[in-house]
């Protein structure tokens, strides 16, 4: 059985700037989204720290790569 690799559509298999900035958007909204939860329920205020930590983690990470252009 041959299996396929998973592609991204329409770009011969690389990803593009476009969708991995949208990926990132993503993953930033998700983090604050962790984090407020965490913050509204006080037991889980772990939560609300990894989510802040991750957030700051995407953002760096998305600005190196949008300078290097990487």
């Amino acid at each position: 059985m041959r299996t396929r690799a998973l592609q991204w559509p329409g770009t011969g298999g690389a990803p593009t700037v476009r969708c991995m900035g949208a990926l990132i958007v993503l993953l930033l909204v998700a983090f604050v989204v962790l984090a407020v939860v965490g913050f509204v329920i006080k037991g889980l205020l772990w939560l609300a720290i990894l989510g802040l930590v991750l957030f700051l983690l995407t953002a760096v990470g998305g600005w190196v790569s949008r300078k290097t252009g990487t």
